[in-house]
């Protein structure tokens, strides 16, 4: 019973306070307001702390105060999930107070914007990499920073993020039978992301996208690219001797093989 009560006792305070702020928001001095703005930014309700943000940063501008009232601002967009205006106020923050106790979280929260703006990978990764390259410019700026062991897990994640999309565009080439392209993405991937687990994938596909590719050759390009298949092989075995596409590679270089014995044998 005693909890019950506690808890409408609570409640009633809350409502009371949250009705004491919303006066003060709507008809309270400039002081009050700034009381209010902080209270629902504290209570994490950005709806009603951004209005009154908005209007105390052009109350303040020009003051010590206007400093601490973009760093809330910042976060309310950020809060709102409105994340490409909360990049851009964060790092209009590191500019105007490059020296400030709050630019170092101001620059992580740049990169931080990107990464929540980060879309599938099926998607255009523009905003990927930009929250990459912020994460390694604020790990540039703080080195010694506790954030940095954050900044390189978000960098880790996001790069995985990348190499599947790689991975995923050059499968796409390979399975539309656009194999020229597909041999150059899976190449591009080999060399891109060399500790990826879809690299041995990625080297038998190569193997595959290149036979293919000389199929469809006209006959005077054929030896030339029945011959890098070839060498594409022997790399592969050289590097996966036990690899589970052994056998579908060895199958590969045996039609590759076959049909350049066969294209010499007519030219003779």
């Amino acid at each position: 019973m005693h909890k019950y009560l506690l808890l409408i006792l609570i409640a009633i305070i809350w409502i009371s306070c949250s009705n004491k702020y919303a006066k003060m928001a709507k008809k309270g001095s400039i002081a009050e307001k700034d009381s209010a703005a902080v209270y629902f930014f504290n209570k994490k309700s950005y709806e009603s702390a951004m209005p009154l943000f908005e209007e105390l940063l052009g109350v303040y501008r020009g003051t010590a105060r206007y400093q601490k009232i973009l760093y809330f601002y910042a976060y309310c967009k950020y809060g709102m999930n409105d994340f490409i205006t909360a990049a851009f106020y964060f790092e209009e923050f590191t500019k105007q107070f490059p020296n400030s106790e709050f630019t170092e979280e101001a620059q992580f929260m740049v990169a931080n914007c990107y990464r929540a703006m980060s879309a599938s990978y099926v998607l255009d990764q523009s905003e990927t990499q930009k929250a990459i390259e912020n994460f390694e410019f604020f790990m540039e700026q703080y080195p010694m920073s506790p954030r940095v062991e954050k900044a390189e897990a978000h960098i880790k994640e996001l790069r995985e993020k990348l190499m599947i999309k790689a991975f995923e565009q050059a499968n796409l080439y390979y399975k539309i039978g656009y194999y020229k392209s597909a041999v150059i993405a899976f190449k591009n991937f080999i060399s891109d992301y060399p500790g990826s687990p879809y690299r041995e994938e990625a080297a038998y596909k190569m193997i595959k996208s290149s036979l293919e590719y000389a199929k469809l050759s006209i006959e005077t390009k054929q030896i030339e690219r029945y011959e890098k298949t070839i060498d594409l092989y022997q790399k592969f075995i050289e590097r996966y001797p036990n690899s589970k596409f052994l056998k579908d590679s060895e199958e590969c270089y045996t039609i590759a093989q076959k049909s350049l014995e066969k294209i010499k044998k007519n030219i003779q």
